[in-house]
């Protein structure tokens, strides 16, 4: 791996990367501001302040402004495959598709795993364990992804199909270029296609897929389909693995049992209130750590849940049961 480090930051210059990207990452975008554009006039020929204006720049749609500070870093470092990106992205927000092509063309052709002035940013910036800073690493799927967009918007779109089989086969967990292909397939009137795809997307954690669905195809929650997809999923190799190699109802168990061996009675319509409870529980810290949740995976915990208390309990109706604590649950949570 290339470890070339083109900028060697001193103890000063660190500080004010940190003090800077602290307020950057605490939605400060102002502050942040402030911070880079003073560094950068004591210290001009740091990169890395260019590239945290730029990138703060353009979570506030400032894109022109963005671009410029984009560009001063790539006079220190030409033809880094993320500023490029990064310069796409902004002309994308612009509308300018054309250009923005030309800026992914160029970060797909200069892409490469190897450490340079970002990348030893993010390390010196690791340093302080308040500081995220996964904004500074481009997966090439993304850079992809982001390319098969413009090429839709610009029509190419045996162009945008290509990007989004390349964006897949490189991580096939990477849920944009299913729905930019799920649009395709509606678009070109092939539905089952564009279900297949836009609910892969939407099983993946995007948001987007979910709303598009119901727009396209009505309420998918609410229909056999749904649950048998869900449940499909819930019972393969793949959700196996997603979690460690052990199903969630494993874990799940010994706390709900720990539960209802308090209750000197059980009956089904406390089983339904304990394990709502539960679920609701359950999709809260997964929001927390997730910072959001789908109804998809919802149901898929839902699911889990059920297979829990069927395993303590075989009598219950577990087909039934969860299909209920799904709805009740989903319903009052916020």
């Amino acid at each position: 791996m290339n470890t070339d480090k083109i900028y060697e930051s001193s103890r000063e210059e660190i500080a004010l990367e940190i003090k800077g990207t602290v307020q950057l990452e605490a939605g400060n975008n102002e502050k942040a501001i402030s911070i880079f554009n003073s560094a950068t006039s004591v210290y001009p020929k740091n990169p890395y302040f260019y590239y945290l204006s730029g990138y703060t720049k353009q979570n506030l749609k400032m894109y022109i402004d963005a671009i410029k500070d984009f560009e001063y870093y790539l006079e220190i470092h030409q033809n880094h495959y993320n500023a490029l990106f990064r310069i796409g992205l902004c002309l994308q927000h612009l509308n300018n598709f054309q250009r923005a092509l030309e800026y992914y063309n160029k970060s797909v052709e200069y892409f490469k795993e190897f450490k340079t002035t970002i990348e030893n940013l993010s390390e010196d910036l690791h340093k302080n364990e308040n500081i995220n800073g996964n904004y500074f690493n481009i997966p090439k799927e993304k850079i992809y992804g982001n390319r098969a967009n413009v090429k839709m918007s610009l029509n190419d779109w045996g162009g945008a199909l290509d990007d989004c089989e390349n964006a897949i086969t490189i991580n096939a967990d990477y849920p944009q270029p299913y729905f930019l292909r799920g649009v395709y397939f509606y678009n070109s009137e092939e539905h089952e296609k564009a279900k297949k795809d836009l609910k892969k997307a939407a099983s993946l954690g995007f948001e987007q897929a979910n709303t598009t669905l119901k727009q396209l195809y009505g309420n998918e929650t609410s229909n056999d389909t749904f649950f048998t997809e869900v449940k499909q999923f819930a019972d393969s190799p793949e959700a196996k693995q997603r979690t460690g190699g052990i199903l969630m109802r494993t874990g799940f168990k010994p706390e709900i049992n720990s539960v209802l061996s308090e209750f000197d009675s059980l009956n089904i319509s406390i089983m339904q209130q304990v394990a709502e409870s539960y679920l609701k529980n359950m999709w809260q810290q997964y929001k927390k750590v997730a910072g959001e949740i789908n109804d998809f995976y919802k149901a898929v915990i839902a699911y889990e849940v059920s297979k829990a208390i069927e395993e303590l309990y075989p009598q219950i109706d577990q087909d039934n049961f969860w299909k209920t604590i799904f709805n009740n649950a989903h319903k009052s949570f916020k």
